[in-house]
C-alpha cells in the first residue's frame, strides 16, 4: 500500500493510535510472502491469488452482513456511481489492484523467493509516482528519477541478472521478480485512483466496490485458465495461511489504510512505517523458509532500500518546507 495525502484534512504526524495501527499493518504485510509460499506448497499460483482475494471478499461480506443486521444501509459499504467516469475509475481500480496484481505477484512468488518479494515491495512508492505521472500528469523530479534508476540497478542485482545472456535465456528467478515488480503497478493504481474517488465516495465504499469488482474478474480468469479451486488439497497449514493473507492481510489492512488515507494522514508518518515491511519480510524468509542471499543480492537489496529511504527523506523535507512557508 502506498502513500496519499488529503489536503483538506490534517492529522498529527505522530498520533500514537495511528502509528500503532500502521505498524501493525506493515508487520502483517511482512508475513504475506512467507504465507504465500506456504499456500504454494498445496496450490498453484492462480489458485493462490483467488484463495487470498476470494477469502478477503468473504471477510468483507461478513462485515457487510453484520452491518445490515444492525440496519445500516448497503451504501455504507459499496459505491453506486452515477457518472461514466466513476464507473471506469472503479473498474480500473478493481482490475489492476484486485485482479491483475494478485496474479502477477502469485506467479512471481512461485518462481522467486519470499525475501526477494519483501524487498521489491519497497519500490512501491516510486512506482506510485510513475502511475501518478501517467494518470494525473504529476511531474517527476530529477531526484525521483535518480532514486528509481538506483532501485532498478539494485533490482537487477537482487534478481541475479546476467545481461549478456538475458536475450538468449531469461532465468525463472529474474522473470519471477519482474512479475512481482509489475504487480506494484496495481498497488500504485490503487493509491492514484482513490485520490480521484475520495472527493465523492467514502473509503469503505471505494475499498468494497473495488474488491468486489476485482475478485469477480479474478474468479472468471482463474476458473477459465486453471479450473475451480481444488479445496480437497487444503491442509490446516495452508488454511491458516489463506486466512492470514485474505481476511487479515487484505481486508483488515487495506480497509484500515484506506480509511487513514481518507482522513489525510501525514505522508512522513506512513513512510516511516513502510520500512518495516521489506526488513521484517526478508528476515521471515531467511529464518522461516531457510532462504538465503548471495553477497551481490544483498548489495542489490541494500541499493533498493537506500533509494527508497533517500526518496522518503527528501519527501519529508519538502513537506516540512511547505509547512514553514505556510506559517510565514
Amino acid at each position: 500500500m502506498s502513500l496519499h495525502r488529503n489536503r483538506k484534512r490534517k492529522t498529527s504526524i505522530a498520533h500514537p493510535s495511528f502509528l500503532a495501527g500502521a505498524i501493525l499493518c506493515n508487520i502483517i504485510w511482512s508475513f504475506n510472502p512467507v504465507m504465500g509460499k506456504v499456500v504454494l506448497d498445496d496450490f498453484g499460483p492462480a489458485h493462490l491469488s483467488l484463495l487470498r482475494h476470494g477469502s478477503a471478499l468473504l471477510g468483507f461480506l461478513l462485515i457487510v452482513g453484520l452491518g445490515l443486521a444492525k440496519r445500516r444501509s448497503i451504501q455504507k459499504f459499496f459505491a453506486f456511481p452515477q457518472s461514466n467516469k466513476d464507473h471506469c475509475l472503479f473498474l480500473f481500480l478493481g482490475f489492476f489492484t484486485f485482479c491483475t496484481a494478485p496474479l502477477f505477484v502469485a506467479f512471481g512468488l512461485d518462481s522467486s523467493q519470499a525475501t526477494d518479494n519483501a524487498i521489491i515491495i519497497a519500490m512501491e512508492p516510486m512506482i506510485t509516482v510513475l502511475i501518478a505521472w501517467v494518470v494525473l500528469r504529476e511531474p517527476i523530479t530529477q531526484r525521483h528519477g535518480t532514486s528509481l534508476l538506483i532501485a532498478l540497478v539494485g533490482f537487477s542485482m537482487l534478481s541475479k541478472t546476467n545481461f549478456s545472456e538475458l536475450s538468449a535465456n531469461v532465468n525463472a528467478h529474474f522473470l519471477g521478480n519482474l512479475l512481482i515488480l509489475a504487480s506494484l503497478t496495481g498497488e500504485g493504481a490503487y493509491s492514484t485512483f482513490i485520490r480521484l474517488l475520495l472527493p465523492r465516495f467514502r473509503p469503505t465504499q471505494i475499498f468494497g466496490t473495488g474488491l468486489f469488482l476485482g475478485v469477480t474478474l479474478l474468479c472468471l480468469i482463474v476458473i477459465i485458465h486453471s479450473g475451480p479451486v481444488p479445496f480437497e488439497k487444503l491442509t490446516w497449514r495452508s488454511a491458516l495461511a489463506v486466512i492470514w493473507l485474505g481476511p487479515i492481510g487484505t481486508t483488515f489492512t487495506y480497509h484500515y489504510w484506506t480509511t487513514a488515507l481518507g482522513k489525510g494522514v501525514a505522508i512522513p508518518a506512513l513512510a516511516l512505517t513502510l520500512f518495516l515491511q521489506p526488513v521484517l519480510g526478508s528476515l521471515w524468509g531467511v529464518f522461516l523458509l531457510d532462504e538465503s542471499f548471495t553477497w551481490i543480492q544483498t548489495l542489490g537489496g541494500l541499493l533498493i532500500l537506500a533509494a527508497v529511504a533517500g526518496q522518503s527523506i527528501r519527501l519529508r523535507h519538502r513537506l516540512r518546507e511547505c509547512r514553514i512557508k505556510k506559517s510565514l
